[in-house]
């Protein structure tokens, strides 16, 4: 009998993922109940140190196996963690046969875990189900793969946090990493307690740690479709008051993965790190280590489907932050825009940049371009662009009906922004020399730093989110 497979309970699979990692094991299914004394071994080790019990403390809150009042000594705490997990291990492969279990829905449930064995679940008139029942059913083995969690959770800020993936090498790759840091505590003898790298910002956080998970080059993630979620959660004893919460949901779409991905893989990555570092909050605090607390605008972006295309650029200064090439990869894999689609634009605003250089008008079309607040004005400025382009003789129309219809406005007037920010980028690529040439650009950091918090402080409503 196989005593694990991958669940969807991110508890459970996340505590499958350490005992895997922890014993070298490639599939849930090779688990041994070997494996389990093993690890039951390293749980009582650590969940007898006192930072993790601190941790252990909101995590099973502090009426659980060592938290509990009761459990005053060391002897005390693991005498009665021995007591809960042994049964769990001893259950014989005969008990286990059944598939009521809420977790697996493979073996019987054996045992009703509340949320002092297992952050979130009811108890006996409390408001977590509607009709209050104490605790769920749980197998043995999803039980004590619950009390494992822990050894891959992650702190941010007052929350603890669970990584889950539709793709289980992001769970393994995660646990190892976790378990690495577990095995430097026991090897230098400083048990700091559950991982904690300081982030207090939730967005920054799950960006951090899907770049962490990227950074495993072996992987050939490109063949899956692999999107992230970060379970953060606080089990206090007394829930938390509002607007606190007590569980908070982040999910990294597929889209958004494949394009960190690219982007590593590019030769972009520097402008992509200069984007994203100018998107933080400039707080007027002295804060240390401040990407990992303060708001970021390009992040919160992507996680509510909004578009950074102004993230790119300036507009008030008439500069860019990056290279034609990572917006095409933006735009490929966030927003699924075709090649043709682009290359169309692309050639639409290199034409309109030869007509703003050389025509007496030129400026004087890029500013309307620039200021136009509808469509109706902006396709006005798009047309006497293409009357001035028969004017200066050129070989081939500006824009082509197919052009219009199908790559400049597909929509309609909907989306008009998206191109005409397009447009205005590779303008500002493009004539970059010339903007400084005819006095067009005012390169001043103190200005792109002023712009970077206006545009911040359209997106968010506090300067830090703790």
């Amino acid at each position: 009998m196989n005593l694990f497979c991958w669940t969807g309970n991110p508890f459970v699979d996340s505590g499958i993922s350490a005992i895997m990692v922890y014993n070298n094991r490639t599939k849930p299914e090779e688990i041994t109940r070997d494996d389990l004394s093993n690890t039951k071994e390293l749980l009582l080790n650590l969940f007898l140190q006192e930072q993790w019990v601190k941790g252990l403390n909101t995590i099973f809150t502090s009426n659980s196996h060592v938290t509990h009042a009761s459990a005053s000594s060391r002897e005390k705490k693991k005498e009665r963690l021995e007591k809960f997990l042994d049964p769990l291990l001893e259950i014989s492969d005969e008990d286990l046969s059944g598939d009521n279990c809420i977790s697996c829905g493979k073996h019987k449930a054996t045992t009703l875990l509340s949320r002092t064995s297992l952050p979130l679940i009811g108890y006996e008139n409390s408001n977590y189900f509607s009709h209050f029942s104490f605790g769920a059913d749980y197998c043995a083995m999803c039980a004590f793969a619950a009390q494992c969690s822990p050894l891959v959770t992650y702190k941010v800020g007052k929350f603890f946090g669970i990584i889950h993936s539709n793709n289980p090498r992001v769970l393994l790759i995660w646990a190892k990493k976790s378990i690495d840091n577990i095995l430097r505590q026991i090897s230098i003898a400083n048990y700091d307690g559950i991982y904690n790298e300081k982030y207090s910002n939730s967005y920054n956080a799950l960006f951090h740690l899907t770049n962490e998970i990227i950074l495993s080059y072996e992987e050939r993630w490109k063949e899956t479709n692999t999107s992230l979620r970060l379970y953060l959660f606080n089990n206090y004893t007394q829930p938390p008051k509002p607007p606190d919460n007590v569980v908070e949901i982040h999910d990294l779409p597929a889209s958004v993965f494949r394009f960190l991905l690219e982007v590593k893989a590019s030769s972009e990555f520097s402008d992509w790190q200069f984007v994203v570092g100018r998107a933080y909050y400039k707080s007027k605090k002295e804060i240390e280590e401040p990407y990992k607390k303060l708001s970021n605008t390009v992040y919160q972006k992507l996680m509510r489907y909004e578009s950074i295309l102004q993230n790119f650029f300036s507009m008030k200064n008439r500069l860019t932050f990056c290279k034609w090439n990572l917006v095409t990869i933006y735009l490929k894999e966030i927003l699924d825009m075709s090649t043709t689609r682009i290359n169309s634009i692309k050639k639409i605003a290199d034409d309109i940049a030869e007509i703003i250089r050389n025509h007496p008008n030129g400026k004087k079309r890029l500013t309307q371009l620039e200021t136009a607040k509808y469509y109706d004005h902006f396709r006005n400025v798009l047309f006497r662009l293409v009357k001035e382009n028969i004017v200066q003789k050129a070989d081939s129309p500006l824009i082509t009906f197919d052009d219009y219809v199908e790559n400049l406005f597909p929509e309609g007037y909907k989306g008009w922004t998206e191109t005409r920010d397009l447009i205005l980028f590779r303008l500002y690529e493009t004539l970059h020399q010339w903007f400084k040439d005819e006095n067009l650009v005012t390169e001043i950091e103190e200005e792109i730093e002023e712009e970077s918090n206006e545009l911040i402080n359209e997106n968010i409503n506090s300067e830090e989110v703790q």
